[in-house]
């Protein structure tokens, strides 16, 4: 099987957690749940995320990466079934805090592997992390849009039986499939990350902030769109455009490795955040949402970019890294929600987004001051 195939599983698995991210929360607005309903079960989900993406890092083994890909997409597989049968919003809440086991164990162990892909292709660690970030998106982009479609003409309980059949077709393709290196000879280049400075501080500030907002988006969006009264395609169709314009726009600036370390390329790109939350907070109609999807769109793809990236590259420690960006990633998660209470009495739930854009702010800031820092003393990676 050619090692490309193998993006198809991350594809799969996160058009499960689009799904998901999307169902849960929409079907508690459409039934008049409160917005802390919503926010627990996001909330959920992410202090799973954190607490089993710090047991991966110990468990994680690239030569058995394989098995765990299957065990925890089979586990996927039975929880969302588990769910198209429970209306019971408590136990929505407490299958959400487990399921985080069965991605993490995925996420986790396909980027170890995805780390031997990267060795037998010899090409730069860019292009696997954009071909891992494409699959990402793309499907965190058809799962809301497909889930919209279905919820039209069936239910949301039909969407979580699509997921779980999509999560068993995935542990069935990883049992009878392994990459393969391709009798095609490459001509190798030595892309050694050893003598750049460790800048994966900086790339999990990143990661933390953009799924801080993003969680934060995915709680208040389901009750922006119930008084928009869009219709549930609508409603994905804007999740769709904030996830698909990401691997368009990774592909930019992904055959490139050198940009990563330029203290003024990653702070500038991350304006677009602050432009993408002003058009969600203004927004009266479906442009100004889709505008602000988009923008968000390209603002997450490169905090997300440069989070995997400086995890990956680590000649040591790069298992390791990728445990803790995904707990910075399910960190986001578990506060994204909280930041619905920062406001003042007067304000409504979109106060929240002037809340995320002092965060974006921030991370300008800091990444600037430590990325010009860290590649001015001319750190290595130890």
């Amino acid at each position: 099987m050619p090692v490309q195939f193998i993006y198809t599983y991350p594809l799969l698995i996160n058009m499960i957690v689009g799904v998901l991210m999307f169902v849960g929360p929409m079907s508690a607005a459409e039934n008049n749940s409160s917005l802390t309903m919503i926010s627990l079960m996001i909330t959920g989900y992410g202090l799973g995320y954190i607490l089993f993406s710090l047991l991966m890092g110990k468990i994680i083994r690239t030569h058995l990466a394989k098995y765990q890909i299957i065990g925890g997409t089979l586990f996927i597989s039975l929880l969302c079934l588990i769910l198209g049968a429970v209306n019971n919003p408590i136990w929505m809440i407490v299958i959400y805090s487990i399921l985080p086991f069965g991605a993490s164990l995925f996420f986790n162990a396909f980027q170890a592997l995805m780390k031997d892909v990267h060795d037998l292709t010899a090409r730069p660690i860019s292009w696997s992390v954009s071909s891992y970030i494409a699959s990402l998106t793309f499907g965190f982009a058809f799962g809301p849009l497909l889930s919209g479609w279905l919820r039209e003409i069936s239910s949301w309980n039909t969407a979580y039986f699509f997921a779980s059949g999509i999560a068993f077709f995935v542990a069935v393709c990883a049992m009878f499939c392994s990459p393969v290196k391709s009798d095609k000879k490459e001509n190798f280049v030595d892309y050694s990350y050893a003598k750049k400075p460790d800048l994966s501080i900086s790339g999990w500030a990143g990661s933390l902030t953009g799924f801080l907002i993003l969680s934060l988006f995915l709680t208040i969006f389901p009750r922006q769109s119930e008084q928009m009264e869009l219709r549930p395609l609508i409603k994905g169709l804007v999740i769709f455009l904030l996830n698909i314009v990401q691997p368009v726009y990774v592909q930019l600036y992904a055959r490139h490795h050198n940009w990563v370390y330029r203290h003024t390329v990653a702070p500038f790109i991350n304006l677009l955040g602050i432009v993408a939350l002003l058009s969600f907070y203004f927004a009266r109609n479906t442009f100004g949402l889709y505008a602000g999807a988009v923008l968000f769109g390209m603002f997450l793809s490169t905090t997300a970019f440069t989070a995997i990236f400086h995890s990956l590259s680590h000649p040591v420690k790069s298992v390791r890294y990728i445990a803790v960006n995904e707990a910075f990633v399910g960190t986001g998660f578990l506060l994204g929600p909280q930041l619905i209470h920062i406001k003042p009495a007067t304000a409504d739930f979109t106060f929240s987004y002037f809340v995320a854009l002092f965060l974006v702010v921030f991370l300008i800031l800091f990444q600037f001051i430590y990325i010009k820092n860290k590649t001015q003393s001319n750190g290595k990676l130890s």
